[in-house]
């Protein structure tokens, strides 16, 4: 991903945090908390070029909602081994949607994290 890339996505995280709200609404919880991490993480890189240091809260996110998102897949899991799932097409939309704001979020953080690195160290 390169740097007009990540400013794009910083500038779109709104959208993905008002997403986040309405997969809410219809109780997808992977995507909706997927979403509302990248929103938040959007919003946290602002300044992804020039303060010192970033690369390190983007590693931090990418261990804490990798984390996040296995817990949740296994909730969600576990839930439907029990019976307690009524509609698993609905389950399968949102993993599906979930893992692929999660596979974006690894790597729009991986190009902060790299990019910022690089950018600290120049100076």
């Amino acid at each position: 991903m390169m740097p007009a890339d990540i400013d794009r996505v910083i500038s779109f995280g709104l959208v993905a945090f008002l997403f986040s709200g309405v997969c809410w609404r219809f109780d997808l919880a992977v995507s909706a908390a997927m979403m509302c991490g990248l929103g938040a993480m959007s919003g946290s890189f602002r300044e992804w070029r020039t303060e010192r240091g970033l690369w390190m809260l983007g590693a931090l996110f990418l261990i804490i909602f990798g984390v996040f998102y296995a817990v949740i897949t296994y909730n969600q899991v576990t839930d439907w081994v029990a019976g307690r799932t009524a509609l698993p097409g609905i389950m399968a939309i949102d993993w599906f949607i979930g893992t692929s704001a999660l596979g974006f979020m690894v790597r729009f953080l991986w190009a902060v994290t790299c990019w910022n690195r690089r950018f600290s160290s120049d100076t």
